[in-house]
């Protein structure tokens, strides 16, 4: 991570070191495409996210590969597979955006939906 943005945390996304129900936002903005378990980190994010709380993912749809120096660049995500995976792990899907460059999803944690 470049210091010179100052991030607040600087972690794996997979395997965070947060607390079940710590957060009530997350944004998980350009990142998803560098992960290589996409899977397991939007599960993280189910688990550090408190009850009624929201994620927002958007990730590049028709963009260049972009590796940088220190992480790859493995995927695109359509809003279709977006949906798919949010919804599987339990996750009330409330909005969702398809661009030629963007795919974007408003999702919130719902555990009166769990079944």
């Amino acid at each position: 991570c470049d210091p010179q943005f100052n991030p607040d945390y600087v972690g794996d996304i997979c395997n965070t070191k947060f607390k079940k129900d710590s957060w009530d936002l997350i944004v998980f903005s350009q990142t998803l495409e560098h992960v290589y378990t996409p899977t397991t980190a939007i599960m993280e994010c189910y688990r550090i996210l408190r009850d009624k709380g929201f994620m927002i993912i958007d990730s590049p749809w028709m963009i260049q590969y972009h590796p940088e120096f220190n992480y790859d660049d493995y995927c695109r995500y359509s809003t279709s597979y977006l949906k798919r995976r949010c919804s599987d792990f339990g996750f009330k899907i409330i909005d969702v955006n398809q661009t030629n460059l963007l795919s974007s999803i408003l999702v919130q944690k719902d555990e009166s939906e769990e079944k």
